[in-house]
């Protein structure tokens, strides 16, 4: 299935979503379209991306139009997954050993799990 599946849970203030299949500029804007109306305005945002199987090249511009119009927060996004570079800004990503950040040991992996759990 490719798109987009709203928080199946919320932990801690925590936003999840999965992002799956091919991300296009029209999966930016669905994407986005989630986010506002699934965030809080508390917490941060944490986007499941492993399921990504390629990006569309101007995709990661439209995604971070969008960010900056809706306003949300991009200091809380965060991206889990291999494609999450192409996603979104590098410092915005956590480092993922096989389908999590709990097998990296890099401080900012570490810090990002201490604000997420």
């Amino acid at each position: 299935m490719e798109g987009t599946q709203p928080a199946e849970h919320e932990t801690d203030n925590v936003l999840h979503v999965r992002v799956e299949g091919l991300f296009t500029p029209s999966l930016a804007m669905e994407l986005t379209a989630v986010l506002c109306n699934s965030y809080c305005g508390e917490g941060d945002i944490l986007l499941h991306a492993n399921g990504v199987t390629s990006v569309v090249s101007e995709s990661r511009e439209v995604f971070q139009e969008l960010l900056d119009i809706s306003g949300l927060p991009r200091e809380r996004i965060w991206v889990v997954g291999t494609k999450g570079t192409e996603i979104v800004d590098d410092t915005q990503v956590i480092r993922s050993g096989g389908g999590g950040c709990s097998g990296c040991t890099c401080p900012k992996c570490r810090q990002a799990r201490q604000r997420l759990h």
